[in-house]
């Protein structure tokens, strides 16, 4: 169910990859609610149909497209089935093809190492990155901590996977920064202390300190 209405959540987005199972789910719960409607309305051709048809085109096509970009293949990929026979086959063995399992040029395996705890809203990677912290749409979103594998930590705000807001960012070898950052850079208010002990304190901008 969760798979269903996360489908239905990124209505009409078509950038990034969906696993298998986020994509059978979806086609699994969608039979599931069709059946519904023609059982407690009597009318497999009823007006209810139609309207819950109409109402999931668009996320049918979507996640049919990102399931597509897992297994590394265009949307447009999906016009093959408009070639008799042959072209729906080849589609259906697409969509029942395991993705990519390493990132490629439409994103991330949206399943490498990832576990999702819903009830605390946390993501953490079993990997050399790992993130804790809240999730949303996918992405690193909220409070959290992003610690690399040479040690390096950040600790703050997130939005749409980047380090975004108040946050403080401690390197392995000894550099600290607190304060602003925008879309992953310092940007905005901020104190950086280095390793020998030397201070800049006050505007940043892409990562370059700008003065007092």
């Amino acid at each position: 169910m969760n798979y269903y209405l996360k489908v239905l959540k990124n209505y009409a987005v078509f950038k990034g990859r969906a696993r298998r199972k986020e994509y059978w789910m979806f086609v699994l719960f969608n039979y599931i609610v069709f059946f519904l409607i023609i059982v407690l309305f009597n009318s497999p051709n009823g007006e209810f149909v139609t309207f819950y048809a109409l109402a999931v085109i668009i996320p049918s096509v979507s996640v049919g497209v990102r399931r597509l970009h897992d297994v590394g293949k265009s949307g447009w990929f999906m016009l093959i089935s408009l070639v008799p026979i042959i072209g729906s086959i080849w589609l259906l063995v697409l969509l029942c093809t395991d993705g990519d399992s390493e990132d490629n040029e439409y994103g991330s395996n949206p399943k490498k190492d990832v576990r999702i705890d819903s009830e605390l809203n946390t993501i953490s990677k079993r990997n050399t990155i790992p993130y804790v912290g809240e999730y949303k749409n996918d992405k690193m979103h909220g409070e959290g901590t992003y610690t690399y594998d040479d040690g390096s930590k950040y600790v703050g705000e997130f939005n749409d996977g980047n380090f975004h807001g108040q946050g403080t960012m401690t390197y392995a070898d000894g550099d600290k920064y607190v304060g602003e950052l925008k879309n992953g850079n310092f940007h905005g208010q901020g104190t950086m202390t280095y390793a020998d002990g030397s201070v800049e304190k006050g505007q940043w901008e892409n990562d370059k300190f700008l003065g007092n």
